[in-house]
């Protein structure tokens, strides 16, 4: 056997052991040194950060890449674009006037737009607006990376249309230096897409649907991030955190 895969984590080409004599009856040990592998890379093309066995984008999609994704406190340069759940158009941009969007889309898209396989095994779709590589994560693939980080908070965690500053920093529990930094950019609300509750809470989709509502990953300052679905329908629009295809 020359893999060996352990929780999500598979390693390839590993050296097998032809030489090793075993005789029956007699008791071995054996001893695995497991080196953590969480660490920065470019994948595909784009900065990315391997943590939990999943590699995502560092920036938000459609935030200005060239800035760095950890600088502290945030900016709006990488607050990105707001997408609503299942569509690939750009529902507003980090710069959009807060006011209601007029026309805003409330034609919910089905229940497969952004994952046409399973929660296991997904599949990306025409309408998944990820760079090439990368798609939109499942639930599972959220709960992966909450389990591999700490959470730190920065900046200014107050609800304003022009604070730009916090955001939540996920580090690596296997490597410190490694870490996603997400900027808490509110959501446009689902009747006419007015900006609500940035600087104050964080929402990012994800490619899953549950009882008929999206299930996605929501940070506010006193706790850990979670998953929920919430009251949350298709028709609002939140930021995206690409990870990479499988």
């Amino acid at each position: 056997m020359s893999t060996i895969t352990i929780g999500p984590v598979t390693a390839t080409n590993l050296m097998p052991l032809d030489s090793l004599s075993i005789l029956p009856g007699v008791k071995y040990n054996l001893n695995l040194s497991i080196i953590p592998n969480d660490t920065y890379l470019t994948y595909q093309g784009q900065s990315a950060a391997r943590i939990n066995g999943l590699i995502w984008m560092r920036h938000n999609l459609g935030a200005n890449y060239n800035l760095d994704p950890d600088q502290n406190p945030s900016l709006s340069g990488l607050h990105g674009n707001y997408y609503q759940w299942g569509r690939k158009a750009v529902a507003a941009t980090a710069t959009t006037a807060p006011g209601p969007i007029n026309p805003w889309n409330t034609q919910s898209p089905g229940d497969n737009a952004w994952n046409s396989g399973t929660e296991t095994a997904p599949v990306k779709t025409a309408n998944d607006p990820c760079p090439s590589g990368y798609r939109i994560p499942t639930e599972r693939e959220m709960a992966m990376l909450d389990d591999g980080v700490t959470n730190l908070n920065i900046g200014n965690w107050s609800e304003s249309s022009s604070n730009y500053s916090a955001a939540r920093v996920f580090k690596s529990n296997r490597n410190a230096n490694v870490r996603l930094t997400f900027p808490i950019a509110g959501n446009r609300a689902l009747d006419n897409g007015a900006l609500a509750k940035r600087g104050l809470e964080g929402y990012y989709w994800s490619s899953q649907i549950l009882n008929n509502r999206v299930r996605h990953i929501k940070i506010v300052q006193n706790r850990n991030a979670t998953i929920e679905d919430s009251s949350f329908d298709r028709d609002w629009a939140f930021p995206l955190r690409c990870i990479a295809e499988r």
